[in-house]
């Protein structure tokens, strides 16, 4: 999802919304519960340079340009990129941990040819593949854990981790 932004937009503190179904949520917390609804959000309102449009193109460009600080579990060298999801043999189930991240180079050696899995990036366009509230809730806690924040994650500290993100102004 490409994002841009016609002005300069730098929030200063978390966005809450004001109506409707999800009315005093914030949109950083939102990011980690149900990134799809954002992006459809944004889509329905594309071209809008309201307060709540530019802070919504603002933070899906911040989680777009996530750079993990978790170090590979299995070379022990780089930031870690990708995350495997194992799927059960009746495909009804799956399975995330940190154990199952890898760097770019070390995603190379994952065998996804003889065994039900896939890889995703740590982006968080991500989470919007996953349709079930549960399994979006596993990978959203993964995304926590690798970022090492805070459970539960308040709406300030949510702020704080999508405003450190650098590269995107």
């Amino acid at each position: 999802m490409a994002i841009e932004l016609l002005v300069d937009y730098q929030p200063n503190g978390p966005y809450t919304i004001q109506s409707g179904k999800h009315a005093g949520k914030a949109l950083e917390l939102l990011m980690f519960e149900n990134h799809g609804l954002l992006a459809w959000m944004f889509q329905k309102g594309r071209g809008r340079t309201d307060k709540f449009s530019l802070h919504l193109a603002w933070l899906l460009r911040q989680g777009e340009n996530l750079r993990p600080k978790m170090i590979c579990p299995q070379c022990h060298e780089r930031p870690v990129a990708f995350f495997s999801v194992a799927y059960s043999q009746s495909g009804n189930d799956f399975m995330v941990s940190t154990t199952y991240t890898y760097c770019e180079i070390c995603k190379k050696s994952v065998d996804t040819q003889t065994r039900p899995i896939s890889l995703f990036s740590f982006r968080f366009s991500t989470l919007g593949q996953f349709r079930y509230n549960s399994r979006r809730k596993q990978i959203s806690d993964l995304f926590r854990q690798v970022y090492g924040l805070p459970k539960p994650l308040t709406r300030a500290a949510a702020f704080e981790f999508f405003n450190s993100i650098k590269g995107s102004a």
